[in-house]
């Protein structure tokens, strides 16, 4: 499957299962998980939010629905850093 698909193939033939986040737990195993896969398949800075939000389930889906319509709606771009500190301030530990 391509970038936007769960099992991604890098040269050599290592499958990797892209991690789901459901909102439900500290968020900062999920996020070493996804910089792993990030860093292995050389995922680019402008797919990174796309990706890891494909694979938002639950309350974590509910809350990207949200944010994907409230910044488009300022018109800011949501980079990679920016979604970061949204998730983990609706999911972190307090």
């Amino acid at each position: 499957m391509g970038p936007s698909g769960r099992k991604e193939e890098k040269a050599g033939g290592s499958n990797l299962e892209f991690p789901k986040y459901k909102g439900n737990e500290d968020p900062s195993g999920w996020f070493a998980r996804v910089e792993q896969f990030f860093r292995f398949q050389e995922t680019p800075e402008e797919n990174k939010v796309a990706l890891a939000s494909y694979h938002m389930e639950g309350d974590a889906n509910q809350w990207w629905q949200w944010l994907d319509r409230t910044y488009a709606t300022s018109g800011l771009p949501i980079t990679w850093a920016r979604f970061r500190e949204e998730l983990w301030a609706r999911f972190g530990l307090a």
